[in-house]
C-alpha cells in the first residue's frame, strides 16, 4: 500500500473523533454491568484507541505472541532452525490448553511447537520453547522497547511464588507487537510472515473473531485463567489494518476453561463496531 492508499484509508479528524466517542461508548456502557479490571487498545490507519491500555494484567496465554516473536528473532538472526528439534521434559509437561499432555511425545520441531502453542494455545509447546532458550534469555531479549509490558516469570501451569512472579501483559504492549510484526512482513521479512500465518490459523475464535463480517481477516490469540479473558488480534479489511487488544481480569464468574463467557460477548461487539468503523473498505478506483 503506498503513501496515497494510507492518505485514503485515514479518516477525517472529526470523523474519527465521532467514531472514537461511539466505540468508547458501547465498551464504556458494556462494561456499566461487569466487574474486574478492563484495557481496551486499537491502533492502525487513523486510529488511536486506549482505554486501561497500559494497566498490568495476568497475561494468560496472550504471552504467548511475544514468546513467538523472540523465537523467530533468533531464527531470523541464525541462532536457530525452523527444523531443530525442540526436547520436552519433565517441567514442560502440564495440562491446561493443547494436546501434547496426552501424547507420548519426546520431541517436535521449532516449526510444530510455535505452530501448536498458539493456533491451540498448547502449554507443553511453550514450556518446551521457554526452557529450549531459556527463561534468561526471554527476560534479556524483552528489555527491548518492543516488549515493554510483557513479562515473563514462571512457565505456563507452573504457581507463581508470589503474585509478583506471574507473567504479564498489556494491551498497548500487544498491539505494539501485532503492529511491528505486520509492519515487518509487509517489508518482505519471512519470520514476521511466518508468525502472522501461524496466528491466522487460530482454532479459539469465540472473542474477537466471532461477531465480524465475513470480509474481515481476523489474526488473533487469545488468552484465559481465572477471572481472566483476552484477545489480541490483527483486522483486515479493504487494504487498512487495524491492530486490538481487549485483556480483562478479576471478572466475577469466569471459570479458568470455561469458554469466553460474558467477556467474549463484550469483545465481540466492540470488535463489530471497531471494524465497520475504524476499517473503510476501500473499492478500486
Amino acid at each position: 500500500m503506498d503513501g496515497h492508499d494510507r492518505e485514503r484509508l485515514r479518516p477525517r479528524r472529526a470523523v474519527l473523533d465521532l467514531v472514537v466517542s461511539s466505540t468508547l461508548d458501547l465498551w464504556h456502557h458494556q462494561l456499566q454491568h461487569v466487574d474486574g479490571e478492563w484495557s481496551l487498545c486499537a491502533l492502525g490507519q487513523g486510529v488511536d484507541l486506549r482505554d486501561n491500555a497500559d494497566v498490568r494484567h495476568p497475561s494468560a496465554s496472550i504471552i504467548k505472541l511475544p514468546i513467538m516473536a523472540t523465537v523467530l528473532d533468533r531464527v531470523r538472526a541464525g541462532h536457530l532452525g525452523l527444523s531443530d528439534r525442540v526436547d520436552i521434559g519433565p517441567s514442560d509437561r502440564v495440562g491446561g490448553a493443547g494436546v501434547l499432555q496426552h501424547l507420548d511425545v519426546a520431541s517436535l520441531t521449532v516449526l510444530q511447537s510455535l505452530s501448536l502453542m498458539i493456533t491451540i494455545s498448547d502449554n507443553v509447546a511453550t514450556n518446551a520453547l521457554i526452557n529450549h532458550l531459556g527463561l534468561a534469555e526471554f527476560r534479556q531479549a524483552w528489555g527491548h522497547p518492543l516488549f515493554e509490558g510483557f513479562e515473563l516469570n514462571r512457565l505456563m501451569m507452573h504457581a507463581a511464588s508470589t503474585p509478583e512472579q506471574d507473567n504479564f501483559a498489556s494491551a498497548a504492549a500487544a498491539v505494539r507487537l501485532l503492529l511491528d510484526l505486520d509492519d515487518k512482513a509487509s517489508s518482505g521479512d519471512d519470520c514476521a510472515q511466518l508468525a502472522l500465518d501461524i496466528l491466522g490459523q487460530q482454532q479459539i475464535r469465540d472473542r474477537i473473531p466471532s461477531l465480524l463480517p465475513d470480509d474481515v481477516t481476523c489474526l488473533n490469540k487469545t488468552g484465559e485463567l481465572v477471572g481472566t479473558r483476552h484477545d489480541i488480534a490483527l483486522l483486515r479489511r479493504g487494504g487498512a489494518t487495524t491492530a486490538v487488544a481487549m485483556l480483562s481480569s478479576g471478572v466475577s464468574g469466569v471459570a479458568a476453561s470455561s469458554g469466553g463467557g460474558v467477556p467474549a460477548h463484550i469483545m465481540g461487539r466492540t470488535a463489530a463496531a471497531l471494524v465497520q468503523e475504524f476499517t473503510p473498505t476501500v473499492h478500486p478506483g
